[in-house]
């Protein structure tokens, strides 16, 4: 099994040094995303939101993302799932499925495999400081309306830059601060990120 990380590892580090010189532009629709007091900013559009990525003059791709009353990527499919169980899903937009149809990101394929509901708190550019905020604040709570079996994160090494601050679309993120063995927000310090 290690070898397996290892290996699925080098491949992700490969693409992302193979790809650094890539540029792309990523168009969405007018007001998509705007600040939110809690995770620094979020999607403020419901229903469907349409996205394309370009490469030059190249069409990468062109998706419509169904979201849903609470802001998320719509994920299960209510008449087929078990509403007594449900799985959480957090990260970034690898999560969300930047990128490819609603029935096509990992968190909508699970929960139809497994027959399941799922909740996708993922979206673009978040890390762990967006996922602690949300169950900090009762995001998760107010949101999931059963007891999750799972809470999934996927974490990769740029994720470290991210919950540093160091994120340059993040700036107005949740910050903590590592007090021996708990994250205090640094809102509650007094201190102003």
């Amino acid at each position: 099994m290690t070898f397996l990380f290892f290996i699925f590892g080098l491949i992700e580090a490969f693409f992302w040094v193979s790809l650094e010189e890539v540029r792309f532009e990523v168009g969405y629709n007018e007001g998509y995303v705007s600040s939110d007091e809690i995770l620094g900013y979020a999607t403020t559009q419901r229903g469907p939101i349409t996205a394309k990525k370009y490469h030059d003059t190249a069409v990468v791709y062109d998706v419509t993302y169904s979201i849903d009353a609470n802001g998320q990527h719509l994920s299960s499919l209510d008449a087929v799932m078990n509403h007594q169980r449900c799985i959480v899903f957090f990260r970034d937009s690898l999560t969300f499925g930047e990128g490819v149809k609603d029935h096509e990101e990992t968190p909508y394929l699970v929960g139809y495999l497994a027959q399941i509901k799922v909740y996708n708190f993922g979206f673009r550019g978040y890390g762990p400081h967006q996922m602690l905020a949300a169950l900090d604040h009762g995001l998760v709570q107010r949101i999931v309306d059963c007891m999750p079996r799972l809470a999934i994160y996927q974490a990769f090494v740029r994720h470290v830059a991210r919950v540093a601050g160091l994120a340059v679309w993040d700036e107005h993120g949740p910050k903590y601060l590592l007090l021996s063995d708990q994250c205090i927000p640094l809102s509650e310090q007094g201190i102003q990120s």
